[in-house]
């Protein structure tokens, strides 16, 4: 690795390539071949740490390199995302609350939607949050489900050939 990457995010948005986000660096990754290949991206406008990164579908089919929330001294509700044809990062819908430290997943395999678990914002009543969101590729928008984590302080989430998999507690 080029630079030691803290409290990073990391997504795969194509077969044997992966999206790193951090505060001091975004990268992609290309695991092909013998030599593992490093490319660095602009910086976001917003440095963070404990985002969530996914590759989402835009409304053309090309694939987005999505960053949401965060943590910059405080906690964020601002998207980035990367537009590889101008090499650049542009502003994407903002979360419904501000997140950081949440549980990602793609909702389907590949680049095609992103699920937020839980996490954690600056409301000191209610740290821990208990909502699930996701990421609407048709309309480029956040919804909520309407299932809540048992636990917030503790869930996880995988997607295993195609099928989906919440825990929380």
């Amino acid at each position: 690795m080029p630079v030691a990457l803290y409290d990073h995010c990391a997504a795969e948005y194509a077969p044997n390539r992966v999206f790193l986000a951090a505060s001091d660096g975004q990268w992609t990754v290309d695991l092909n071949g013998e030599e593992i290949e490093w490319t660095r991206l602009p910086f976001m406008a917003t440095g963070r740490i404990g985002a969530a990164c996914g590759a989402v579908a835009a409304p053309d089919g090309q694939v987005q390199l999505m960053v949401a929330g965060g943590w910059d001294g405080m906690a964020l509700s601002s998207v980035e995302i990367y537009d590889s044809s101008l090499g650049a990062w542009r502003p994407g819908p903002e979360l419904p609350l501000p997140l950081y430290e949440m549980t990602y997943t793609p909702m389907q395999q590949g680049a095609e939607s992103l699920v937020l678990l839980g996490g954690i914002n600056d409301d000191h009543d209610k740290p821990y949050r208990d909502e699930i969101f996701g990421f609407d590729p048709d309309s480029q928008s956040w919804f909520q489900f309407s299932e809540r984590l048992s636990d917030p302080k503790r869930s996880a989430a995988a997607v295993i050939v195609g099928q989906e998999y919440c825990q929380s507690g």
